[in-house]
């Protein structure tokens, strides 16, 4: 983690986006804290355990995936 000279955690600006609405498979629905998924062509996610709810589940980018086609 980066800090600043008061030792105080530096946090990106734009590391948090949020996407409503969106559409899934219907068993996503069911994921529960902590499991973990691969989203095709945007990367893995795990279930956040304190916002989400039975049935809206919030999902957290753990890991990008990175693009080889140029």
């Amino acid at each position: 983690m980066t800090t600043d000279e008061a030792g105080e955690p530096v946090f990106n600006e734009n590391s948090l986006t949020v996407l409503e609405n969106c559409r899934m498979e219907a068993v996503l629905a069911d994921a529960v804290s902590y499991d973990r998924f691969q989203f095709l062509r945007h990367g893995y996610f795990c279930v956040d355990y304190k916002d989400s709810k039975p049935g809206a589940p919030v999902f957290n980018q753990i890991v990008d995936l990175k693009s080889s086609w140029k």
